[in-house]
């Protein structure tokens, strides 16, 4: 089964490559990336100016353009998102690891070859950029979850009650200081963190779903 996670980014994926097809040229292809690779590195979200000006030069409709611009970002901002330096093959470096096996998922949703090769290329230019923007910062960084490990233990007794066949939830938080936190949830408490989660990753599809930047054009 696929996770949420693994959904949302095989879905951004087929549906940019459906939106390309084999009409957008290359000019107009590169420009995209460019631009969505520029909206990443900026706080607001984007300038509303320069994708109004990059539409006008490429000559294409504006909800054409919208719908390209959108689904662009939303692919190449879940592709960095996606990126784990931590794993990758002996005598090759993370980011290529992750480009190759990018690579292949790109021509697994019916990508053409000419629009493969320049959003790798963008990627691995933005990945080496954020890599070296934080390498010095790493160790005064806070810790975040590295891997989650969870296990269901069941108590059969305890020494006021001789049956009571509760069962609890044990997670077991690896960080990425190498620090492992255990968590013990009851059912109950375990059922609230999943409908939590769940509905928070249900929100943020919905709402990455809207057509809030196409609005901006």
């Amino acid at each position: 089964k696929q996770s949420l996670v693994a959904m949302q980014k095989t879905v951004e994926y087929e549906r940019l490559g459906q939106l390309l097809g084999d009409t957008v040229t290359a000019t107009q292809w590169k420009a995209t990336l460019d631009l969505s690779s520029e909206c990443l590195q900026q706080s607001p979200l984007f300038s509303e100016d320069r994708v109004r000006e990059a539409n006008v030069s490429l000559g294409m409709e504006q909800k054409e353009y919208a719908a390209l611009f959108t689904a662009t970002y939303l692919a190449l901002r879940h592709a960095v998102r996606m990126w784990k330096p931590s794993h990758h093959a002996r005598g090759m470096s993370p980011i290529d690891t992750y480009v190759q096996q990018l690579q292949a998922e790109l021509q697994g949703a019916n990508w053409r070859p000419q629009y493969v090769a320049p959003f790798l290329e963008c990627l691995a230019a933005r990945l080496e950029a954020l890599r070296d923007s934080v390498a010095g910062q790493c160790m005064r960084m806070p810790a975040s979850v590295s891997s989650m490990r969870w296990r269901v233990e069941v108590s059969l007794s305890t020494s006021s009650m001789n049956r009571v066949l509760r069962p609890a939830v044990i997670l077991e938080v690896t960080l990425t200081d190498g620090n492992i936190r255990t968590l013990e949830l009851d059912m109950a408490t375990f059922h609230q963190l999943r409908y939590n989660t769940a509905k928070i990753l249900k929100d943020m599809l919905t709402l990455e779903q809207t057509d809030t930047l196409q609005r901006a054009l």
